[in-house]
């Protein structure tokens, strides 16, 4: 989804100072870009699949909390229960036409799939980590990712306090770690998560190289709510 002349330019781009997550919005959001991406995305399977939404629609968090302790569900449970999360968090933003096209579909995908990656990544939903994931999720699927925080940022509903961290982490520098992990890994982000509730976690993650660097703090602030909180991976 990245190719090796984004990484290139982003790399060089890098040595002249920090890039900002809101340059690589404006960066994947080009014409000649998204043309690209629509054709690659249309062309490769992991994108045509139902998603998750279909079958989270179908289950509650208190389904999955009992499945097996190794399992992807068991642990996307516990996370959203610790933090207090529900699937579908993220507000929809405005889509231009009825039929969406591949490019639209992968955006909805990076959307409905954003705390599983989360879950594999070991992201916690601090306000530096959010700033993390997303990086990530910049170096697998760019013109996706793009399109999908221009949408969510032109909803109605982003002006919402439990929103201000996704406002924030526009200004935010880009997580160049976390960008070449998600680079690096297979196509996490792509993943048919409602099919995988009951599989191996640590499958899962093999293709994800493990963090160089963890916040050090017990409790991690999270704006969206003006508080601190504990950190669900240990």
């Amino acid at each position: 989804m990245i190719t090796e002349r984004d990484v290139a330019e982003i790399e060089l781009a890098r040595c002249a100072g920090p890039v900002s997550i809101h340059s690589m919005i404006e960066r994947f959001a080009r014409p000649a870009v998204v043309e690209r991406a629509e054709s690659r995305i249309a062309s490769e399977a992991a994108w045509r699949t139902s998603g998750v939404a279909h079958h989270l629609g179908q289950v509650s968090l208190e389904q999955l909390v009992v499945l097996g302790p190794t399992t992807l569900g068991h642990h996307y449970a516990r996370y959203m229960q610790h933090f207090g999360l529900q699937f579908g968090f993220f507000p929809r933003g405005p889509s231009s036409v009825e039929e969406p096209s591949p490019l639209e579909r992968a955006a909805d995908m990076v959307g409905d799939h954003h705390d599983f990656v989360h879950v594999l990544g070991e992201y916690e939903t601090s306000d530096d980590d959010e700033a993390a994931v997303q990086s990530f999720v910049c170096g697998q699927a760019p013109a996706a990712w793009s399109l999908f925080l221009r949408r969510t940022l032109a909803s109605t509903e982003i002006h919402q306090p439990r929103y201000k961290h996704l406002r924030d982490v526009v200004d935010a520098d880009l997580v160049m770690t976390d960008f070449r992990r998600g680079v690096a890994a297979g196509c996490v982000v792509a993943l048919p998560f409602g099919e995988l509730l009951e599989h191996p976690m640590a499958e899962l993650r093999r293709s994800i190289r493990p963090r160089e660097s963890r916040p050090s703090d017990a409790e991690l602030r999270n704006s969206c709510q003006g508080v601190t909180e504990r950190r669900f991976f240990v």
